[in-house]
C-alpha cells in the first residue's frame, strides 16, 4: 500500500514537473494508483467519475460566481476606485499600510492573478509619485493578495478545503481573517520595510484591463467587494446573538448558504457594477459568460484532485494512513501544513499542493475532535511556502517588477515563506482556544 502511495505521488509530481497540465496529471496518477493496487479498470473509472462529481458538487457554482464578481470588480473600475480612495485618505506617510489594505479588500473577492494585474500598475504610478521603491510598496500589496488567495473563501483552494475537511464556511472566513491580519502585516509592511534598497524599474508595457468611463462610487465599490464575504459569514456572526430556533435566524442561515450568498452577490454586483454604469443586459451577460469560462481549468484541476482522492479511498489507502498516523505523535495541524509545504516546493502550484494534501489527510482526520477549520487554514498556509521557479506566481512577480531571479527569491519567495510560517504559528495558537 505504501508503495502505491509513493508511486502515485511520484507520477503526479513527475508529470507536473514536465509541465503536463495538472488535471491530466491527476487523472494519470489516479489510473496508475488504481491499477497498481489491483483494481479492475472499470472500478478505476467508476472511482474517478465519483471523485470528480463529489469534488465539484457545489464548488462549481461558488467558484463560477466568484470569478464573475472578480471580473466585474476589475472591468468596472471598482478595484481602482478602492485603491485610489484609500491612498488619498491615508496620504503618502502610510502608503505601505494603505497598499496592504487595498490588496486585502480587493483580494477578498478577486482571484490572485486578476488582482495582481489590476493593482500592481497602480503601485508603479504611486511609487513614482511618492519617490519610493516599487518593491517597498509592492510587497505589502502582493502579500495581502496572497493571504486572501491561500486562506479565504471564495478562492478555489480554501473553498475546496472547506468541503474536503467538512469545515464550516462562515467560521473558516472568520478565523481566516483573524489569522490573515497579523500574517499580512509581518509579510507585507514589516518585511517590505527591509527591502527599500532593492532597485527595480517596472516594465512599462503592463497595463490594467479596460475599465468603464464612469466609475462606481467608493461606497458601492467597497460594498460590492465585501458583500459575498458578509453574507457567507452572517450565520456565524449572528448565531451567538440570535435564538437559533427563531425565524430570523432561519432567514439568516438561508442567506448565508454559499449558493444563495453568491447568487445574491452576483445579482447585486451585476446591477451596480454593470447596468447602473450604462452597460446593456447583453453586455452584462457576456461578462458573466467570459468570467465563468475563464475558470474551467481550475474546476477541472479540483475535480482531478477529487478523483485521485476517491481512488485512494477505494484501494484502502485512507485506512492504511490512519494506522500509520495514529502511531505518529505529531499535531494534525503540523502534518497538514508540512505535507502541503513539501508538495508546494516540489510542484509549484499552491492549489494542487492544498488539494493533494487534503485528499490524503482529510479522510484520516475526519473523526478527530480538533476544529476542522484549523486544518483548512494550516493546509492553506503550508501550500503558500517558498514559491520559486516552478510556480507561475514567481514569474508573474519577477517580470512585472523587472527583477533578477536572485532578487525575486529574496523578495517574493521569502514573503511567501513568511506567510506560511505565520499561518502555522497562528493555527497552533488558535488551537489552544477553539
Amino acid at each position: 500500500m505504501l508503495l502505491t502511495l509513493i508511486i502515485a505521488l511520484l507520477v503526479l509530481i513527475g508529470l507536473i514537473l514536465l509541465r503536463i497540465n495538472a488535471f491530466l496529471a491527476f487523472l494519470i496518477s489516479s489510473i496508475s494508483a488504481g491499477l497498481i493496487a489491483g483494481l479492475e479498470i472499470s472500478q478505476v473509472i467508476e472511482a474517478i467519475e465519483k471523485g470528480l462529481g463529489n469534488a465539484l458538487g457545489s464548488l462549481t457554482i461558488i467558484l463560477g460566481f466568484g470569478a464573475v464578481i472578480g471580473r466585474f470588480m476589475a472591468t468596472s473600475g471598482a478595484a481602482t476606485q478602492i485603491s485610489n480612495s484609500i491612498i488619498n485618505i491615508v496620504g503618502l506617510k502610510y502608503l505601505k499600510w494603505a497598499m496592504m489594505c487595498v490588496g486585502f479588500i480587493v483580494g477578498l473577492p478577486m482571484f490572485f492573478a486578476v488582482g495582481f494585474v489590476i493593482l500592481v500598475p497602480i503601485v508603479f504610478s504611486i511609487a513614482k509619485k511618492a519617490g519610493v521603491s516599487i518593491i517597498y510598496l509592492g510587497i505589502p500589496l502582493v502579500a495581502s493578495l496572497s493571504v486572501a488567495h491561500g486562506l479565504l473563501p471564495p478562492h478555489p483552494a480554501p473553498v475546496a478545503l472547506v468541503q474536503l475537511f467538512k469545515a464550516d464556511m462562515g467560521e473558516t472566513i472568520f478565523w481566516g481573517i483573524i489569522i490573515a491580519i497579523p500574517t499580512m502585516i509581518f509579510a507585507g509592511p514589516v518585511f517590505g520595510s527591509t527591502l527599500k534598497k532593492i532597485e527595480a524599474e517596472p516594465l512599462q508595457i503592463f497595463k490594467s484591463e479596460a475599465q468603464s468611463e464612469i466609475l462606481p462610487s467608493l461606497g458601492i465599490s467597497i460594498i460590492c467587494a465585501l458583500l459575498p464575504i458578509l453574507l457567507l459569514m452572517s450565520a456565524t456572526i449572528f448565531k451567538r446573538w440570535i435564538n437559533n430556533d427563531s425565524w430570523v435566524f432561519s432567514i439568516i442561515s438561508f442567506l448565508s448558504q454559499p449558493l444563495v450568498a453568491m447568487l445574491i452577490s452576483v445579482v447585486v454586483i451585476a446591477y451596480f457594477l454593470g447596468i447602473k454604469l450604462g452597460k446593456s443586459l447583453g453586455e452584462v451577460m457576456k461578462t458573466l459568460e467570459e468570467s465563468i469560462s475563464g475558470i474551467a481549468m481550475i474546476l477541472l484541476i479540483i475535480g482531478g484532485a477529487g478523483a485521485l482522492n476517491q481512488v485512494f479511498t477505494e484501494i484502502g489507502l485512507t485506512d492504511f494512513l490512519v494506522k500509520i498516523l495514529s502511531d505518529i505523535d505529531i499535531s494534525p495541524i503540523i502534518l497538514c501544513w508540512g505535507m502541503a509545504a513539501i508538495i508546494r516546493v516540489a510542484i509549484g502550484s499552491a492549489t494542487v499542493a492544498a488539494l493533494t494534501t487534503a485528499g490524503l489527510l482529510a479522510p484520516v482526520y475526519a473523526s478527530i475532535s480538533m476544529n476542522p477549520v484549523l486544518l483548512v487554514l494550516a493546509t492553506g498556509s503550508g501550500s503558500l511556502i517558498f514559491s520559486h521557479v516552478n510556480d507561475g506566481g514567481f514569474w508573474l512577480f519577477k517580470e512585472y517588477f523587472n527583477l533578477t531571479i536572485k532578487q525575486t527569491l529574496l523578495t517574493w519567495s521569502l514573503m511567501e515563506t513568511i506567510i506560511a510560517i505565520c499561518g502555522l504559528v497562528a493555527c497552533l495558537f488558535l488551537n489552544l482556544f477553539i
